[in-house]
């Protein structure tokens, strides 16, 4: 019973990657309020290059359907 927990903990870092762009605009609306101010500091550093494109983009996108 110990395999299948150790194997999950060894595929998860592998998959959550490319699980992450997909369900991260589901989630984090919910989910970035209660988060954020505790993970910002730590992964901001390491995030910031990757995410912050994805957030302008979907920052830009809202308002210009506004528009």
């Amino acid at each position: 019973m110990v395999a299948p927990t150790s194997s999950r903990h060894i595929v998860l870092p592998i998959v959550l990657p490319f699980v992450s762009p997909f369900v991260s605009p589901f989630v984090s609306p919910f989910v970035s309020p209660f988060v954020s101010p505790f993970v910002s500091p730590f992964a901001s550093p390491f995030a910031s290059p990757f995410v912050s494109p994805l957030r302008l983009a979907a920052v830009a996108s809202p308002a210009a359907s506004h528009r």
